[in-house]
């Protein structure tokens, strides 16, 4: 069972479990496809009843609201924590394995690196709701895998992530601009590769808790020049003055699979 289905990571990890042994239930909040299954994760009573109907072996959970306002406060909490509280809870009582799709946010921003040793300071609603899900779902005792991912890229990725607001825009054409000199360092994974880690936990029935992220470290100017490179047939990207961005790097986990690098990533996956 995949919640979420239809989101970014959701919908990427569908299809790519759609080519393997696996029987995949599609969970989402509005249908869209024929085979899509409606249901409000954030209602206990809709939640529970597709959980006993369906009897999943595996969950895996991407259904997210992501809001950095203090205006959805309340729906955040229901579908980021509460939600997972229930899985994990079902998933103790009915030995079912549970994949939890975290985030590095549960740190905050204002470390350069982000692993299992990190700290746990969310400065905001969304990074709150996950930590307690993350909590809850390690005191649950159910069998679990918790993926904490620094940053996931691709077209049609959110806008948030900056790289992703640039990717859009050369897609259509817009020269996208650095702030500063871009040296700041990442590791953002592709939305496809964060898909083949997901099923390799799955298949290798890896568990506790990860750090995921692509193995390869660029600086944030690279990154954009490869996406002008790629996008916009060699146009060199804008600058503009503004604050420098500190380095952040997911330091990845051991068990985890080796990424492509971000250029090769963007070309292959186009």
């Amino acid at each position: 069972m995949i919640l979420g289905s239809n989101g970014f990571l959701g919908s990427t990890l569908f299809n790519q479990l759609q080519k393997t042994i696996h029987t995949v239930i599609p969970f989402v909040r509005k249908k869209k496809k024929t085979n899509d299954i409606e249901c409000d994760v954030g209602n206990v009573r809709n939640l529970l009843n597709a959980l006993k109907e369906y009897q999943p072996e595996v969950i895996i959970n991407c259904a997210a609201m992501l809001d950095f306002s203090e205006n959805s406060a309340e729906e955040q909490y229901r579908v980021n924590a509460l939600a997972p509280i229930i899985l994990a809870s079902w998933c103790s009582k009915n030995k079912t394995h549970l994949i939890q799709i975290s985030s590095s946010s549960v740190n905050g921003n204002t470390l350069e690196q982000f692993s299992s040793n990190s700290i746990e300071l969310p400065i905001n609603n969304y990074g709150r709701t996950k930590l307690l899900a993350d909590q809850a779902i390690r005191l649950s005792k159910c069998s679990y895998t918790i993926i904490r991912f620094g940053g996931i890229f691709g077209e049609g990725g959110a806008n948030h992530l900056g790289i992703n607001n640039a990717i859009n825009k050369a897609k259509r054409g817009v020269i996208p601009y650095i702030v500063g000199k871009g040296n700041a360092l990442r590791n953002y994974i592709h939305v496809q590769d964060a898909a083949k880690v997901t099923i390799y936990c799955l298949v290798n029935k890896i568990k506790g808790t990860h750090y995921s992220g692509n193995h390869q470290t660029i600086s944030i100017a690279q990154m954009i020049k490869d996406v002008c490179s790629i996008y916009l047939k060699d146009l060199k990207p804008e600058y503009k003055d503004g604050e420098e961005s500190i380095d952040q790097i997911t330091i990845v986990s051991d068990s985890l699979p080796k990424t492509l690098s971000f250029k090769k990533s963007l070309q292959d996956y186009l």
